[in-house]
């Protein structure tokens, strides 16, 4: 059932990926730092009028530091997923995927205040598509704050700051403006987490 396929590509959107991953027992005096934001949107260029047809694109992006005694490496990515929607009524929708694509080839920026967040990509191949995407989101509401502290049996300490905070997302699509896919509602947001330790 396609509607299905769009819930689950909203639950990817709508949850921010983790930044650090579990703790690797390297040794004690090992410093790494594992630092960045995530952003997620579901933008269209139709509202919620029965018996529109449109597209949906769902943009997942990231922006990654890792800091590993003293040698820093950096990356953004994109992920896009873009379908033909056909709108039923509240709620329900058709749908048939275009296709979707992963780049490292981004522009990111999501700044750790998560007061808005930016990413682009150019000629991007989806499916038979070749998009120009340009993402801008705005933070909405609470910033929501998470602190953990873990203590490893080698001696280590992990430290991992977490932040989120809801968005509205908008979209330039090869010039033509996208705003957010009202059928579902929002669903947009923003995430940024610190992993400083055995990360």
């Amino acid at each position: 059932m396609v509607k299905r396929l769009f819930v689950a590509v909203l639950a990817t959107v709508a949850s921010l990926a983790a930044i650090a991953g579990p703790a690797s027992a390297a040794p004690p005096d090992t410093r790494v730092t594992v630092s960045g934001g995530s952003a997620g949107a579901a933008v269209s260029n139709c509202g919620s009028a029965p018996g529109t047809r449109c597209t949906t694109i769902f943009v997942s992006a990231g922006e990654t530091t890792i800091n590993d005694n003293g040698t820093q490496v950096q990356s953004e990515t994109v992920r896009v997923d873009a379908f033909d929607t056909l709108v039923i009524g509240p709620g329900a929708v058709e749908g048939t995927s275009l296709g979707s694509a992963f780049t490292t080839n981004a522009d990111v920026n999501i700044p750790a205040s998560l007061r808005s967040a930016s990413a682009s990509v150019e000629d991007l191949a989806v499916g038979g598509l070749t998009l120009d995407i340009d993402v801008t989101w705005t933070g909405l509401g609470d910033l929501h704050r998470s602190r953990t502290l873990e203590t490893l049996g080698e001696g280590g300490t992990t430290v991992r700051f977490g932040a989120s905070r809801v968005a509205d997302a908008t979209a330039v699509v090869n010039g033509e403006t996208f705003s957010e896919f009202e059928v579902f509602g929002n669903v947009s947001s923003l995430g940024w987490s610190k992993c400083r330790g055995d990360c």
